[in-house]
This record gives structure tokens, sequence and C-alpha cells, in this order.
């Protein structure tokens, strides 16, 4: 009996294991960002929280990890399929002269799938597409993060705002009262008046107190965006400087940068290629095997050639062709629904916005310049004794609430403004809010 020849076998087999496991590389752990230093500044910008939340936030670290898997999903969609190695060992373990290995026909051979509908390039062109989508919702996360730093720095700012017209008011509510009572002691005011003053006085302390609770309040929550549990800042800009609404046409124009759009006429390419790829997949895929023989009675090699390719008989992919379509066709539809959407929400961004412009106009321009000088004529009239306290104190809370109504105007039309920016792509606020 002749020993069966592995030798030559194990040999090559050996070979092929280590080239294939020398290819194998340890993938590269994705960087995590580092947590936010806390470092004390007294004013914080709108451009120092925009960085710091973008740097810093969970959000974009988690689609950035996503955009490296596409990148290897685009790698992985263009291979190949891996060839296989095969080892057959026939006519052995018989009887008469089949015993043994006298007669034992050895057989190694590499098989090769063919894809002759083009099915890598379509994978790949479909994977591709993919990353770019990623690429535009990682751009609508950074809009998103933009704004809400935007709104929570308003809010921060809205309530330090309130917080001076407050102490004002406390300030002229003690003034007043102390007017007031030298004014009972003279005998040239009723003891009434000082109780009303206190009344007013003790109203303005609340207000203040309500507002000091209401700055912590939201520079903790402007804070949070980057991480910080405490904020490391005392003051933020302010909101005074802005600009006119540009014109709504421009502003249409510059619609279809939105991300939310672009993204959609990358899905709607990227379901027609999918589309592409389903039809290549009905072209049957071709097996081409090619190896050596053994044959142990002789000792003889021989050449060994298999060709395989399975018969589209019941299964043409006419199921995934139907479903990648009719995908198709809903991504049409719904890059139509975004496009509407988003349009109806830049014009009613765009109103709100006119509307504010015109109420700071006319509340900075004319309604704040009466207020004042209607209290400086009520504070002349009662020092001449022609007028009483309360006329005085309803002047000074109605300026107050004026200057407040103002600010809260200003902070309207700077919420409005960042939405516009949000579905207009378009920084039009640089400088507005410091």
């Amino acid at each position: 009996m002749k020993p069966m020849p592995f030798g030559w076998l194990t040999s090559i087999l050996l070979t092929l294991l280590t080239c294939c496991s020398a290819a194998v590389t340890r993938a590269e752990e994705p960087a995590i960002p580092d947590s936010p230093e806390t470092q004390q500044r007294p004013t914080l910008s709108l451009k120092e929280a925009i960085d710091a939340a973008l740097r810093y936030s969970p959000e974009l670290a988690s689609l950035h990890a996503e955009e490296l898997a596409g990148d290897a999903r685009v790698q992985q969609a263009g291979l190949w399929p891996n060839p296989e190695v095969g080892l057959t060992l026939e006519h052995f373990g018989g009887s008469g002269d089949y015993e043994g290995f006298n007669q034992a026909e050895t057989t190694l051979a590499v098989a090769q799938p063919i894809e002759l509908g083009g099915e890598p390039a379509q994978r790949r062109r479909v994977a591709v597409l993919g990353r770019r989508r990623l690429d535009d919702q990682v751009e609508v996360r950074r809009l998103a993060i933009i704004a809400d730093v935007h709104k929570r720095f308003l809010k921060s700012l809205l309530a330090q705002e309130r917080r001076d017209l407050s102490a004002e008011m406390e300030s002229l509510s003690a003034d007043a009262l102390r007017t007031v009572e030298g004014r009972v002691r003279t005998g040239a005011a009723a003891a009434t008046e000082s109780g009303q003053g206190r009344i007013h006085l003790g109203r303005a302390r609340m207000e203040l107190q309500r507002a000091d609770r209401e700055i912590i309040a939201t520079r903790r929550q402007l804070a949070a965006m980057w991480g910080e549990t405490e904020p490391s800042f005392t003051t933020v800009g302010n909101l005074e400087d802005i600009v006119p609404p540009p014109p709504l046409p421009d502003l249409l124009a510059r619609l279809e940068r939105n991300p939310e759009l672009t993204r959609w006429d990358i899905e709607v390419e990227r379901r027609t290629a999918n589309v592409n790829l389903e039809r290549a997949k009905r072209i049957p895929e071709v097996t081409v095997a090619a190896g050596a023989r053994h044959y142990s009675d002789n000792d003889d090699f021989a050449a060994v050639v298999d060709f395989s390719v399975p018969l589209p008989l019941f299964d043409r992919n006419q199921g995934g062709v139907a479903e990648a379509e009719q995908l198709l066709v809903k991504a049409r539809a719904d890059r139509d629904i975004a496009r509407l959407q988003v349009r109806s929400e830049l014009l009613a961004a765009y109103d709100e916005l006119q509307t504010q412009f015109e109420r700071i106009s006319i509340l900075g321009v004319e309604v704040l310049a009466d207020a004042k000088a209607a209290r400086t004529e009520i504070l002349a009239a009662y020092r001449r004794g022609t007028t009483h306290s309360i006329d005085v104190l309803a002047a000074q809370r109605v300026l107050v609430e004026l200057q407040g109504e103002y600010f809260q105007a200003l902070a309207d039309y700077h919420t409005a403004l960042v939405e516009v920016e949000r579905l207009t792509a378009m920084p039009m606020s640089e400088g507005t809010v410091q």
C-alpha cells in the first residue's frame, strides 16, 4: 500500500493560510473627544460657545464614528468574492484494487465566483452615495447644534437683560420711596403714599430675586451644551446689534443648500443605484475552478477545470428589483415632502423675522423715548407737588416693562434669524450677537 500523498497538499494549504492571516489587520479604535477643560472667562462670546459645543458634542462624535463605518462599507462593497480552495479525495477505502489508497485520486482546486452583472461596481456606487448621505446628516446635526447653542445663548442674554432691568426697577423704587418718605416727613404727602412705595419696592425686590435665579438656570443650560456642570463664565454678549432681513427671493434661492434637502437628492440617487444593483443581480454568477489531480496508482498528475452556472428558472431577483423600484418612488415623494416642509418653515421664520424687526424699530426709536420723557415729566411734577407718587411709580414701571418688551423683541428677532440661518445654511448673524 502506498502512503497517501499529503505532504505537498499540507505545504500548499499552510502557505495559503499564512498569506491570508498576514493580510488581516487590527482596526484602529475611533478617537474619543477629550473632556472639556473648564477655563474661567469673564464674558462668553457666541463663537466661543458654538466652538465648545461642536468640539465636545457626543452626537457629532457618534456621527463621526458612523462616517468611518461608511468609509469601511465603501471599501468592502467593491471587493470581489473570495476564492475557495477545495480538496477532493476519491477511489479509496474500498475493496479489491480500491482497498486503502492504492487507486486514490486526490484533487486540489481553486474556485473563483465571477459576478457577470458588475455587482462589485454597483455595490460600491450604492455605498459611496450612502457615505455622502452621512456627510449631509452630520451637517444637519451641526447646524442643529449651532441653532440650539444660539437659542440658549439668547435665553441667557435675555435673562441677563431682565436682571439688569429688575435691578434698575429696584433702584428706582428705592429712590422713589426715599422721595416719598421725605415728602411725608415734611407733610407735603399723605402717609399712605409711603405704604404704596414700600409695596412697589417689595415687588421689585422679588422680581430681582427671580431674575437672579433665571440667570443661573439659563447659564447652566448653555454650559451643558459642552459638558460643564457649572458655568465657567460670568456674563454673555449683547443683543442690540441687528441687521435688516435680506430679501425673501434671495433666501428662497439659497434654500436648496439646506442639507435636509441635499441629503434627499443623494438618497434618490442612492436608491437609483440600488435599483441598478438589483437588476444586475438577475445575471447568474459563474463559478470557475482550476486545479491539479494526483493519481496514486502511477503517481501522475493532471489538470482539472470546472465550470458551473445556476439556471435562473425560478429566482430572477424579481422581488428585489420590485422592492428597489418602489423604494426609489418613495424617496422621490419624501424629497418633495421635505422641500415643501422646509419652504413652509422658512416663510414662517421670515415673517417672524420681519415682524420683530419692525417691532424693534418702533419700540427702540419711538416708544421708549416717549416713555422716558413721560417719566421725567411726571417725576418733575411730583417734586413740584402737582401729582402723586403712584403716578411716578406707574411711569417707572411702564418704562421698565417697555424696556423688557424691547429686549424680548430683540430675543425673538435673533431666534427667528437663527431659524432662517439653519434653513438656508447661510450665516447672516455674524456680528449681531457678540
